[in-house]
């Protein structure tokens, strides 16, 4: 390794830990309001059997890939907030692990916000790099999703307060757990490391496998979902009835327009 690179690996390391720190802070934080929703859940002496149980595994798998499906759809063709410097980051010429690219995407990302964020990284992965997901640090494969994460649990409290259908409330309470993994499952499929149950899940089409994914990277306005694949021909659907409604263009998913002069 050459000094400039050995350099460069040497400035991404504080951002990995501070990233991993972050990472490690919200995965506890998920795994312990999911916790607590199901706290709240047992303490109305639910009355769940256990085929109704079983059923709702299936059903909350469902609904995530559903959500996940129509958020990454969004995502995709959202287009890119002008002005900011977004288009700064695709154009970069040089190693994008050193220091003047992480001080320029620190910048640009603080005027652009959270959305607009992810929406550049997803364009990035599909344009330029489609392993750029595999390689992020592990806490950005979970932070495009826990806003949905967050919506199921508070759906999932609303619900327990109703003293809604039991049957509800753990497919809500298992969908919030389980939407919160689907970016994560998505960087499965770009080469992330697999442990062997994921793989043994892939393989049987319980979660999304490398070759059901491929499909979206050949024809982008189609296959979104991330969990599995199980909700791809409602999403599709729902997806090729917003074209026609003129609402999103299918040219947004091209990236950011050239705005400064190189």
């Amino acid at each position: 390794m050459d000094q400039v690179h050995l350099h460069c690996a040497n400035d991404m390391n504080p951002l990995i830990r501070k990233d991993l720190l972050t990472f490690i802070t919200l995965l506890s934080a998920v795994m312990i309001m999911v916790s607590l929703c199901l706290a709240l859940w047992l303490m109305t002496d639910p009355q769940v059997s256990m085929i109704a149980f079983v059923l709702s595994v299936p059903i909350a798998l469902y609904l995530a890939d559903f959500v996940s499906g129509v958020m990454h759809f969004i995502i995709d063709y959202v287009p890119q907030k002008k002005g900011v410097g977004l288009d700064r980051l695709y154009y970069f010429e040089g190693s994008k692990n050193c220091k003047e690219y992480i001080q320029l995407r620190q910048q640009v990302m603080k005027k652009a916000g959270l959305f607009q964020q992810t929406s550049f990284f997803f364009k990035h992965h599909h344009l330029v790099h489609p392993k750029t997901i595999a390689i992020q640090p592990l806490f950005n494969n979970f932070l495009p999703t826990l806003p949905m994460s967050l919506l199921f649990f508070m759906l999932a409290i609303i619900a327990i307060a109703a003293q809604l259908p039991d049957v509800l409330i753990l497919i809500l309470i298992l969908s919030s757990l389980i939407v919160f993994f689907a970016q994560y499952l998505h960087a499965v499929t770009h080469g992330r490391s697999t442990p062997r149950l994921i793989r043994f899940l892939q393989e049987y089409h319980v979660l999304l496998n490398r070759q059901h994914h491929a499909k979206h990277h050949k024809t982008p306005d189609q296959y979104f979902c991330f969990v599995n694949g199980w909700a791809d021909p409602l999403v599709n659907f729902i997806v090729r009835w917003v074209f026609r409604q003129g609402w999103l263009d299918r040219d947004n998913l091209a990236p950011p327009e050239k705005e400064f002069v190189s």
